[in-house]
């Protein structure tokens, strides 16, 4: 769904000459915790496209922050930071983004192994309980169809830096019936919180 994963929605003289601002200014890159694309700012390796900016600008002139990822946007639409990290058109189509991104990623319906649910269009989510991100883009056709029926849909938004991780939890306790989520994203939670 998310087939695009773009990776620096930079705004503004930033995206210009990128190269020239994170030598002068610094880059001041934002988002929720989505490893392994991007994680914890402090760990040795911080999430593939952040240890690529890294690479790119260099160590020091890149600084990363954790943040909800609504407010991520938020804070980059206001000057507060100067990219987000993972961000697709559906997200922010106000943002400036890049030709090319740093990689593909699919979004899959996660479900318990006894249920019933075939996922084969958005519709097939219409009479289930489903979780997602809050603020989160999923594909152009999702998005379309949650706006267009939202009144008519059981939906559930997860919030703050550990929303995956509620929601596997939701799904294990039978309170949600599906979620949708990265499968390198849903692998990675899975190992590291030993769900």
């Amino acid at each position: 769904m998310r087939k695009l994963l773009l990776i620096c929605a930079i705004v503004g003289a930033v995206f210009v000459n990128p190269a020239i601002y994170a030598q002068e200014q610094g880059l001041t890159v934002l988002s929720d915790h989505w490893m392994p694309y991007n994680g914890d700012p402090k760990a040795k390796l911080p999430g593939y496209i952040i240890e690529c900016l890294q690479e790119i600008y260099g160590k020091k002139q890149v600084e990363y922050k954790i943040q909800p990822w609504t407010r991520s946007i938020f804070n980059v639409r206001s000057g507060a930071g100067d990219s987000v990290v993972g961000a697709a058109p559906g997200d922010c189509p106000d943002f400036i983004f890049p030709k090319e991104s740093f990689g593909l990623v699919g979004t899959f319906v996660y479900v318990l192994k006894d249920s019933k649910l075939e996922y084969k269009r958005p519709e097939s989510l219409k009479d289930v309980l489903v979780g997602l991100i809050d603020g989160y883009s999923y594909d152009v056709e999702f998005d379309k169809y949650i706006k267009d029926n939202r009144d008519q849909l059981k939906l559930h938004f997860s919030k703050g830096d550990d929303a995956l991780e509620k929601m596997i939890k939701m799904l294990q306790a039978k309170r949600l019936d599906a979620f949708l989520e990265s499968p390198a994203v849903f692998e990675w939670t899975l190992k590291s919180k030993k769900l």
